[in-house]
């Protein structure tokens, strides 16, 4: 296990130029140099800790919270949280994550009047007092592949909840009182949990992508990521799937590949090819599957139709097809999301493969659970 990136530098992978080097945690969470500072409170349950990065969630809204941390040897990172605990609004969440995926030509800044988010003296889960917030600042920017968040909010809120006794004004007696809270997220972190394009790191195909063994969650690999720039890759019988989820127009869309490459930086480049068949499927997205998945590790979907899908595929006549039957299985497992697709046709068609650990906890961290699920 060794220190993460600006707690200690190695060469190599960790030289803040490869996927290696990504801040994130091994439950999807970024890390971030950063800080989060406030007065202490009237009475002192609000103490002001010192802390130079932050933790930031994005699985069930976006919270922010002082921690520090070591990268162990799946490349991902453990961390410790303490102090206050930041709940971000879901506007200013957006607005975030946006400029995370995007990036930034010119600097972004907003202001919310209304009361909303709020400060928690800590990050239990039961018994804590919660600080509503109001009047809140922020502004992006973006340098050479960097994206820098500040984020200003008054410890004031506009109206209190009378059944809610964890709940108050614990700044009364300081009207102006202010949380304040920044942090800057890297160029390869960006591109690694958000497919981002960054023209810096915009590598050629240098080396072969291996085709690597079905690893676990207890032997993780975060080099062994099938993931680019807007490019998300599954495994099935010894060969590479495309995989595409469109949240816009709820489907998921899997393509044979050829063999793709790997950039200097890691990740997965874009001289592959599609080869079919080609399957789409409508009604199917990731949030769908992993709320089905939390309460039975497989779901079985069947469905009967004008149309569940599309398929693209060889033929004389043709290459689209409207599917009217699809039976998908889907299970979690220790080495990953398993899908198995058959699709009724005039000539049967059937498609096995899986997403493994590393890309969820990069692209679809709300499937990490505690404890991991297990299973063969």
């Amino acid at each position: 296990m060794s220190r993460i990136g600006p707690w200690g530098k190695t060469g190599g992978a960790d030289s803040g130029h490869h996927i290696g080097s990504a801040q994130v945690a091994l439950d999807g969470a970024i890390v971030a140099v950063g800080a989060l500072r406030h007065q202490t409170d009237d009475e002192g349950r609000f103490p002001s800790l010192i802390a130079e990065h932050v933790r930031i969630s994005r699985a069930y809204g976006m919270r922010l919270v002082r921690c520090q941390g070591l990268r162990d040897d799946s490349g991902f990172l453990k961390v410790v949280e303490f102090g206050s605990e930041l709940h971000i609004p879901d506007p200013i969440k957006s607005m975030i994550e946006r400029a995370l995926w995007l990036g930034t030509k010119q600097p972004i800044s907003a202001t919310f009047s209304d009361q909303a988010g709020q400060l928690t003296d800590s990050t239990r889960t039961d018994q804590r007092l919660s600080q509503p917030l109001s009047d809140w600042t922020i502004h992006i920017s973006e340098e050479q592949g960097r994206v820098t968040v500040l984020l200003s909010a008054a410890l004031h809120a506009l109206h209190i909840e009378d059944w809610n006794k964890s709940t108050s004004n614990y700044w009364s007696e300081q009207p102006t009182a202010r949380l304040e809270a920044c942090f800057t997220v890297d160029p390869i972190t960006r591109i690694a949990c958000f497919g981002s394009y960054v023209s810096s790191l915009a590598d050629a195909a240098q080396i072969p992508a291996l085709l690597p063994e079905p690893s676990s969650l207890s032997a993780l690999d975060i080099k062994n990521a099938p993931i680019g720039t807007q490019r998300e890759f599954a495994f099935g019988d010894g060969r590479w799937f495309s995989f595409h989820e469109s949240t816009s127009l709820s489907y998921l869309s899997i393509t044979e590949q050829t063999p793709p490459s790997r950039t200097a930086s890691g990740f997965i480049a874009s001289d592959s090819r599609a080869k079919l068949p080609s399957i789409s499927i409508y009604g199917l997205t990731m949030d769908a599957i992993c709320f089905a998945t939390r309460n039975s590790s497989t779901i079985c979907r069947l469905d009967e139709g004008e149309c569940v899908g599309t398929l693209d595929y060889p033929s004389s006549d043709g290459h689209w097809d409207k599917i009217k039957s699809v039976k998908t299985e889907i299970s979690l497992k220790d080495t990953g999301l398993h899908f198995s697709i058959s699709i009724n046709l005039p000539k049967r068609q059937s498609i096995n493969f899986y997403l493994p650990w590393e890309l969820l906890i990069l692209r679809y961290p709300k499937f990490i659970r505690k404890p991991f699920p297990t299973g063969n």
